[in-house]
């Protein structure tokens, strides 16, 4: 596996070389990262995806864009492969050095292989169920979806996500998608389950599996406070602080746009007594706001809409900070880069 992390050293001396502006940089106290980031959600389990996919990842990362963004089920596993193939080739060329290159992932969904077609279901029963790894009733449904809080669960796929990436540590890592959970526990269960959750990754950033976690959420911080998928930023701080005064919790992702604005529109959070945005609340927390379906849906771009209006409305946005497309061809990511520079400039 490949050694190392990310560092603020290394991040800004990538970018010095890359001769990339301060104003698509985000600086962090650990690292620092592009403003773009390269998202690899989006396509298919097919070869041509995955050489697409490496080809944009090859690019991005000798390009100036140094954030690639992922998860374990992902194309089923798939994405993360094609990062790990490209990231050991450009380190063994000696094109980058691991510690210029921020690398996050997720967990919470249990996937399926995409390789050898091995469908969720089945790779739960395989890989989990009959390793002893989780108990049946540790494992429910929302919509199509098999979801787990046991840490057992998180541990299996942090080191998948490690082997498939090739990659000791991870330098961001976020919980997928927990308001799913808190629909089918309830509230009060859902919060005892995410000590336990926490716990295990400041545990990972002590032994050096990653250095900072967060959410990835798509509804849960941005809907009303009465509705099922709704997640209070300030909860989940005090289960966050509570173990941790000095916490590694330092992210959320969540979905803003020209169609989705309520992050940075609806009160949907209370912090102190007082009502805010969750956009407000992050900042608040002193934690990262990280958007994704960043430039919307090809419904937007039909009805007019244009990639730039996009970006133009996030880059107006106070309090955000990186911003994922996902981008499986090079030439989109060169406009989106265009774009972005003239945006910022």
């Amino acid at each position: 596996m490949i050694k190392g992390y990310a560092t603020l050293k290394g991040t800004n001396a990538y970018f010095e070389r890359s001769k990339v502006v301060d104003s698509m940089i985000v600086e962090g106290e650990n690292f620092s990262t592009s403003k773009l980031g390269l998202g690899t959600h989006l396509g298919n389990f097919s070869e041509e995806d995955s050489k697409l996919y490496q080809q944009a990842i090859r690019y991005a990362l000798t390009n100036g864009i140094n954030l690639i963004d992922t998860a374990v089920n992902y194309r089923g596993m798939i994405s993360e492969r094609d990062i790990g193939k490209v990231l050991t080739e450009l380190i063994e060329e000696g094109l980058i050095n691991r510690e210029e290159i921020v690398i996050s992932s997720k967990a919470g969904i249990i996937p399926g292989d995409g390789e050898i077609m091995l469908k969720p279901v089945d790779y739960l029963k395989t890989k989990f169920i009959d390793a002893g790894i989780l108990k049946r009733e540790d494992v429910y449904m929302y919509e199509n979806l098999r979801l787990t809080m046991n840490p057992n669960y998180f541990q299996y796929a942090l080191n998948l996500s490690r082997e498939h990436m090739n990659i000791e540590t991870i330098d961001i890592h976020y919980i997928h998608e927990p308001e799913l959970s808190i629909s089918v526990l309830g509230e009060d269960e859902f919060y005892k389950n995410l000590e336990k959750v926490i716990e295990f990754y400041e545990e990972q950033v002590e032994i050096g599996k990653i250095k900072e976690y967060g959410m990835a959420t798509w509804d849960a911080f941005q809907i009303e406070e009465n509705k099922d998928l709704y997640l209070s930023l300030e909860k989940v701080m005090k289960v966050v602080e509570g173990i941790n005064k000095n916490h590694n919790f330092k992210h959320i992702m969540l979905p803003y746009n020209l169609d989705r604005p309520e992050a940075n529109k609806n009160k949907t959070q209370v912090v102190n007594g007082k009502r805010c945005t969750i956009i407000e609340a992050a900042n608040h927390y002193g934690i990262k706001v990280n958007t994704s379906g960043s430039i919307g849906k090809a419904k937007g771009l039909k009805e007019g809409k244009t990639v730039r209006d996009y970006l133009e409305f996030i880059c107006k946005t106070e309090g955000v900070n990186n911003i994922l497309v996902g981008m499986k061809r090079i030439e989109h990511m060169k406009g989106n880069l265009l774009i972005l520079k003239g945006l910022l400039s």
